[in-house]
């Protein structure tokens, strides 16, 4: 998809398809409730008519049968309810993304869980919250892969094989755009699942494996009950022997059962709820078991998925199986039948501790290659949603070059881009300005696109190179009543904890905007320049905005350390007009006391 129109008729595309296939599923649906009601009358009436007109046994068969075919009924009502629910939550899916790609963010989870005033860079770069970074991004819905794509926003990455891989495995996987909405459909039914209050978590699962059922008197029994019963009920239904010997077998077996009916409710009461999660667990993992092999970082999480005989998402699905089986028990009906022929609950109990026995240390990894997958699946998204951003290029030696960059939150048809580069040593940038005239804005949009670049992702630019670096910033100080910390506290120990860290051998990513704020205008001068002297002394990438424009004069001091850039505002026609161009040099405009007069404050 190559512009923005391609992506909104592909979106208009999947929900058309998708309404069809609701259409034709509620079509069925109403077949299906007359079938029911059909079955039921039809099966009374061949019972009532089996007793009286035929012997027991007839009269037990028909009931048999008769219940049968309404399970099988009920089954398939319930699996068309199912993918009904898949469809329309699919379909909510589109229309967000439809949303999306016009910059209504609103429908999607914005992790204000995550926004943290203490953290390097999240805080002053809007990385959570509403119109956020995550917000924009993150498709995840599992709650591990909503963790896994805050994590990385975080800590981005600074490795160059890794960003690289993810890069080749996100192109890769936007390849599969139709197949992503049905992926993330899938965890948002698992997420369902999931938050529910009464819903168990995979950590309950480990309490379960006591293989209390794997005891020789059980396995003697779960083996020879039934075919006792079985016995007993040929003979009652060929008339051999009175259905009293019948009835009364299958009572003594309810007894057995309820010898270990304690340690059944425990293992029910660790399980329950889990089938429906884990079942949309297995078709995740069926998706990425099936995606062709290219980039090394989706075979490393295929490489995690593999096990001796079955593929994960098998095993998954047979445990989701055996977890819905054990369910069954809450419908009294079948609960009685079942534990009186064969035993139901011993027999599911003991397949679940087998199970668990065997895959139980596999099951929390299995579920992390799929919250990977979710995290690739939100850059894919990204991607596919801004067709004119790039992949970045990633070198060793080139700290930034960049054509067009600009804030990827600000509307396309708004968007006032910028060449910028970082030449030879110079790697300090005091960037003055007029208020509101986008010294802020572009820092920050910096700040953001090496978040993107370093998590794998496009970033919002015509072409960017990067050196990945560690970031830190200070830009959006707070005070703490509570503790008793002023502003200008809190913005000094800000200021000190980049200090030390630039003591440390790694690179850095440094962007300030307009330091010390709580301070007179003499004070701020003398401390704004003498951590810009510092920061330029070090091997450190730093962007200082500021509105003293005095401080461009260290420019003639270190003119191969610090750069001066500036953003202008003009007054035509008594109007404040901004075009956002970054220049060179110090700006020559303010515009604050206009303001204050054009707005009849002063």
């Amino acid at each position: 998809m190559k512009d923005i129109k391609q992506v909104q008729e592909f979106y208009d595309i999947q929900k058309q398809n998708t309404q069809n296939k609701v259409f034709s599923l509620k079509n069925k649906l109403k077949l299906n409730t007359w079938l029911r009601a059909i079955s039921f009358i039809v099966g009374a009436l061949l019972t009532f008519f089996a007793f009286n007109n035929f012997t027991q046994g007839a009269g037990i068969i028909t009931i048999l049968i008769s219940v049968f075919v309404l399970l099988i009924l009920v089954r398939k009502s319930v699996k068309l309810n199912n993918s009904l629910n898949f469809l329309n939550i699919k379909i909510n899916l589109i229309e967000n993304e439809q949303k999306a790609i016009n910059y209504d963010f609103s429908a999607l989870y914005s992790g204000n869980e995550f926004i943290n005033p203490e953290h390097n860079f999240s805080y002053d770069l809007d990385v959570f919250g509403k119109d956020s970074v995550f917000q924009m991004i993150n498709r995840a819905k599992t709650i591990n892969g909503i963790n896994k794509t805050a994590s990385y926003l975080q800590k981005p990455i600074t490795n160059k094989e890794k960003i690289e891989d993810i890069q080749k495995a996100v192109q890769q996987i936007k390849q599969n755009a139709a197949q992503n909405i049905d992926f993330i459909a899938n965890a948002q039914i698992a997420r369902t699942e999931e938050d529910k209050k009464e819903a168990n978590t995979i950590e309950e699962l480990s309490e379960i494996s006591k293989n209390k059922f794997n005891k020789p008197f059980w396995k003697l029994t779960l083996i020879i009950q039934p075919i006792i019963t079985l016995i007993l009920l040929i003979l009652t239904v060929l008339g051999i022997i009175h259905y009293t010997w019948y009835t009364i077998y299958v009572f003594l077996m309810l007894g057995v059962v309820g010898t270990e009916i304690k340690y059944i409710n425990n293992v029910h009461s660790k399980t329950s709820k889990l089938a429906k999660t884990l079942k949309r667990y297995s078709a995740l993992l069926t998706t990425i078991e099936n995606i062709n092999n290219e980039s090394n970082y989706i075979n490393n999480l295929k490489n995690n998925l593999k096990t001796e005989n079955k593929t994960a998402s098998v095993l998954l699905s047979e445990f989701s199986v055996l977890l819905n089986a054990l369910d069954n028990r809450l419908n009294f009906i079948f609960a009685f039948l079942s534990n009186s022929h064969v035993l139901w609950d011993a027999q599911i109990v003991k397949k679940i501790e087998n199970w668990f026995e065997k895959n139980g240390d596999k099951l929390k990894n299995w579920i992390d290659v799929i919250a990977e997958y979710e995290f690739l699946i939100s850059l894919s998204t990204f991607s596919i949603n801004n067709p004119d951003y790039v992949f970045p290029k990633i070198s060793q030696t080139e700290y930034l070059s960049a054509q067009k960059i600009g804030h990827p939150i600000i509307n396309r048809n708004k968007l006032v881009t910028n060449n910028f580069k970082i030449d030879k040593n110079a790697k300090t940038f005091i960037v003055t300005g007029a208020n509101m005239a986008g010294k802020s804005t572009f820092i920050r949009t910096i700040g953001v696109n090496y978040i993107l670049a370093q998590i794998g992702s496009v970033v919002c630019a015509k072409e960017m190179i990067f050196k990945p670096q560690n970031i830190i910033t200070s830009i959006r100080i707070t005070d703490n009543l509570a503790s008793d910390q002023s502003y200008f506290y809190a913005e000094l120990k800000r200021l000190k904890s980049i200090v030390d860290r630039l003591e440390e051998n790694t690179d850095f990513l440094i962007i300030i905007d307009e330091m010390l704020r709580g301070t007179n205008s003499i004070d701020k001068h003398k401390g704004s320049e003498g951590i810009i002297r510092k920061l330029s002394q070090k091997n450190v990438v730093s962007f200082l905005a500021t509105h003293d424009v005095q401080l461009g004069v260290l420019e003639d001091e270190f003119p191969e350390k610090i750069k001066n850039y500036c953003f202008e505002a003009e007054i035509i026609n008594d109007d404040l007009i901004f075009d956002y161009k970054l220049r060179s040099g110090t700006s020559k405009n303010l515009n604050a006391s206009y303001l204050m007069k054009k707005m009849k404050i002063i």
